[in-house]
């Protein structure tokens, strides 16, 4: 390992507010033995770290519509229509397609409310390697900002369901995958979503509730996505500026309509938690999982998050595809990076060419402590 890099944020204090859950033993102290096992797991977490952090699922939409609204040389607009039939929920859906090619890859990204995913360059990394890409705006669905009356689209359609922003996000790519299934030009088994910070919460959300997706990538999403609850941290960045990661106080503060209404009793008892976030990754599994981490984003806390990768590797591992998890780290901070979208780009091309993945896995930006290691 490059020692450079391996010391290039240092982690200077952490404190523990629990331990993490084992995730090979279901809640009555028995063991997890078989996949089949594990399946009947997966259900046990989806009551604790989904319903309670993020809410109650949105069901099936009656309805599904995809109606096309501009075809350029290469890009295709589609409105897809979505929800009860009473009520249905409407958003745009842009689709950046290989040119001449059928049944490609697609990768689906919800952040079309931020301007980077629009760079030639961003949605190039994945057309100019056969991989379609489709962007939708999720706050189309779901405003990002206090909506105490629920007046958002999805809010309204779904009255009498509890749930958070995050949730309503995490539906909107489930419909994006709907709709490229229906309009058919779509290699099925090669589905990959993707997202930054908030848009990465979601997408993880999304990856964990909907197995149709092979592979979920989430970046520099922190609390409530990748990062922890249990585990804190100070450090120094890469320029030497002290830091600190975001706290379920913190979030709870600003974005507290991101999250399901019980999460607020449990503010100041992050430690409390019947969960943490090594459980929704491992509820990606056996399906591919790809952490992007920014070394010096210490309010995402990468080293929260390695904490929680490493813990979910033991479900990869006991289903026999300890292959299929990948994290990494880059320098700089918080943003979703050329870089990031190309070791995306590249890991979706070489599970289609049947290839070895390219890309720096695997490597810590930071020397753990002897008094942070558990």
């Amino acid at each position: 390992m490059d020692a450079s890099f391996s010391n290039l944020v240092q982690i200077t204090s952490c404190r523990e507010l629990g331990k993490l859950s084992s995730l090979l033993t279901f809640g009555d102290g028995t063991p997890v033995e078989t996949p089949e096992d594990w399946r009947k797991k997966r259900e046990e977490l989806y009551h604790s770290v989904i319903e309670m952090q993020y809410g109650t699922q949105p069901p099936k939409p009656e309805v599904l519509e995809v109606e096309p609204l501009s075809f350029s040389e290469k890009t295709k607009v589609y409105r897809i229509k979505a929800g009860p039939a009473s009520r249905p929920v409407t958003f745009r859906m842009i689709v950046f397609f290989v040119e001449g090619a059928a049944s490609v890859p697609a990768v689906i990204d919800g952040d079309a409310c931020w301007h980077y995913p629009y760079n030639q360059e961003f949605f190039h990394a994945f057309t100019d390697r056969g991989i379609a890409f489709a962007l939708f705006d999720r706050t189309e669905i779901i405003s990002d900002f206090q909506d105490p009356e629920k007046k958002s689209p999805l809010y309204r359609a779904y009255p009498n369901l509890e749930f958070g922003a995050l949730m309503g996000w995490a539906w909107g790519y489930q419909r994006c995958v709907d709709a490229l299934l229906k309009l058919g030009y779509i290699d099925s088994n090669l589905i990959a979503i993707t997202g930054h910070s908030r848009g990465g919460k979601a997408a993880l959300l999304a990856g964990a509730l909907d197995e149709r997706v092979r592979i979920v990538n989430t970046n520099d999403s922190g609390c409530g996505g990748a990062g922890c609850y249990r585990i804190e941290a100070e450090g120094i960045t890469e320029d030497g500026d002290p830091g600190r990661n975001e706290t379920l106080e913190d979030i709870l503060n600003q974005f507290d309509y991101w999250f399901s209404e019980k999460m607020a009793g449990y503010y100041g008892h992050a430690g409390a938690l019947p969960f943490d976030q090594h459980e929704l990754k491992a509820m990606v599994a056996p399906r591919i999982l790809l952490e992007g981490n920014a070394a010096s984003d210490l309010w995402a806390n990468p080293f929260g998050s390695y904490r929680t990768a490493a813990a979910a590797q033991a479900v990869y591992d006991f289903l026999g595809v300890p292959e299929n998890h990948y994290w990494y780290y880059r320098k700089g901070y918080h943003f979703h990076k050329i870089s990031d979208v190309v070791c995306l780009a590249r890991l979706i091309a070489s599970l289609r060419d049947k290839k070895a993945p390219e890309g720096e896995f695997f490597k810590l930006p930071f020397t753990i402590p002897d008094s942070c290691r558990s």
